[in-house]
Order: structure tokens, then sequence, then C-alpha cells
């Protein structure tokens, strides 16, 4: 049973590299280069399809939101959702999220570091750092993802490959400075961090790092052993699973990894997926899909529960 878990995330992850190459290539050159063209395409099959789970970017998160009031509002009503999607965003090129963010009231600070992204995201009452999931066309991504042995981080074990992927992004642009900033111009202001897939797991790591008002991940593979004992009380962290996703089922226990945070079960009213084509990741996985089943359930992420749970 170990060795077949490692098989399916290994071979899922070269699968995303190899399989999400052209398609990148694809969009870059056929939508971005020219305004005039339709860069996104309808969500169909609720992220049920090769491109849901591989090529979020060809997909426009809160496309019904059109101006700050909306935002706002849409925050009050269901975070859960606004931050399934500002994860969805991370997978889109840079000046895309930053035309998205300042359309919906907010600014953005970027960084990237060999190809390790994530967004500072910043509204007047909050801000967000969102990290980027594997991108499928960057192998150093997969490299990441595969690094399995664990190394001692804040008093616990890690995953190393998550590990290097946050603190060399952390270090490199002070991240920490750059937060103490944002509770400087507004004491207030609630801090939040998030991410999907690999982008979950390095939201872990961050959130050992600073005292956020919250961690939500979604399709989070699991990060260590005893992560729980090295987040801040004060860290609300919610895990939100959709359906079969079988990401979350890896690295395996096997080698010692285990779940904490508060597990937030979410599913598609089609029931559980399967994989598609020879991936290995079924279309649970989708950040596309996490965020269209949010969508209709706000009640699932509660913007105000400081309850902190053991692994599950």
């Amino acid at each position: 049973m170990k060795w077949t878990l490692i098989s399916v995330w290994a071979a899922a992850c070269l699968a995303a590299a190899s399989g999400a190459a052209t398609a990148s290539n694809e969009v870059d050159t056929a939508c971005y280069s020219d305004p005039s063209t339709l860069c996104y395409r309808p969500v169909q099959a609720r992220g049920r399809n090769f491109e849901g789970i591989h090529n979020p970017h060809y997909f426009k998160p809160l496309a019904e939101l059109n101006d700050p009031t909306q935002f706002e509002r849409a925050w009050r009503a269901n975070r859960g959702y606004i931050l399934a999607s500002l994860a969805h965003a991370a997978y889109l090129p840079n000046k895309e999220v930053r035309a998205l963010v300042f359309n919906l009231g907010g600014t953005v600070q970027y960084f990237d570091r060999d190809g390790r992204q994530a967004y500072l995201l910043s509204w007047p009452q909050r801000s967000i750092l969102v990290f980027r999931g594997t991108q499928g066309s960057d192998p150093r991504d997969v490299l990441d993802d595969l690094k399995l042995d664990t190394v001692t981080f804040r008093n616990t074990r890690v995953h190393r490959g998550f590990m290097e992927a946050t603190t060399e992004l952390w270090e490199t642009f002070s991240l920490t400075e750059k937060l103490d900033q944002v509770s400087k111009r507004n004491p207030t202001a609630e801090l939040y961090v998030t991410g999907h897939s690999l982008g979950a797991a390095m939201a872990v790591i961050a959130a050992m790092l600073y005292p956020f008002r919250a961690l939500v991940t979604f399709g989070q593979p699991m990060v260590g052993t005893d992560i729980a004992s090295a987040i801040p009380d004060s860290t609300q962290y919610l895990r939100v699973v959709n359906g079969a996703d079988n990401v979350t089922a890896v690295p395996p226990r096997a080698l010692g990894y285990q779940h904490a945070g508060k597990l937030v079960a979410i599913s598609d009213a089609a029931g559980p997926a399967p994989p598609i084509g020879l991936t290995l990741i079924n279309a649970d996985h989708s950040i596309v899909n996490y965020a269209l089943v949010l969508r209709h359930r706000p009640d699932l992420v509660p913007g105000t529960d400081t309850t902190r749970a053991s692994a599950n």
C-alpha cells in the first residue's frame, strides 16, 4: 500500500508536468497576447475534466463580481468561496490577477522565486496571502512535491520539498516584515493564508512562521507529523476536502505523515469523481470544482469560529 500511494503521488505530479505544458503555451499565445480574444472558457462540468484539474488558468474566478461593493458583500456572505476563488486566481498570469483584484478594490504584491509563487492581496479590512499550487508546466514544482523525506522544522517533522519551497520564498521577500507592515498600517485588519494543492501545503508551513487569523486550505496533501503543535493556537485552521480528492491522501501515512486542522468535508452533488485519463488525479481535486461547490454552501467555512481540531 505504501508504494502504491507513492506511485500515485509521483505519477500524478509527472502527469501534471507533461499534460499542462502544451495547453499553457496555447493560452499564452492565443489568448493573453490579444486583448480582444476571449481569454477564459466557460466553467463546464463543474471542473470535471482535464483542463479543470491541470489548467485552472483557463477559467476565470469570481467572474460574477464586478466591483468592490459586490466583493465585500460576497466576503461577508461566503468567505470559503472567496478564499477558494483566490486560491484559483493564483494560477492565473500575474497581470490577470492584478486586473481581477484591482477591479474588486484590492491591491496586489507578487512574489516569485524560481517559479515558487505567492500573492499578498490586501483590502482595507483584510489581507490574504495566497500560495500557488503545482504548475504543471514548471518541473520545479513537481520536484518540490517529490521530496518526500521529512526534516525537523519548528519542533516537528515536515515534508522537505514543501518546507524548502515556502522558506525560500519567505526569506527572499522578507514576508514576515511585509505582514508586519500590513498589521502596522491597520491593526484591526485580519490576516489569512490559503492555497490549493502544493499551495495549500506551503500555506501550512507559512502558518508555522506567522500568526494568521486563519489558515484555510483546499486539496491539501499531508505536510508532516504533529503539525498542529507548530501552529499558534490563535490561528483557525480549516482543511477543506472535496469528495474523493486523492491528493489529500498523500504522502503516505506509512512514512509518518498525518493531517491536522479542522476537516471541512464538501461534496459535488454529482458524487465522487473518477480519475481523469492517465493522470491518476481525480476531478475532485480541481480548484475550479472546490470553488463551485463552496459557492452554493456558504455555511461550510465559518467566518468567526475559532475552534481548532486535532488530526483527522
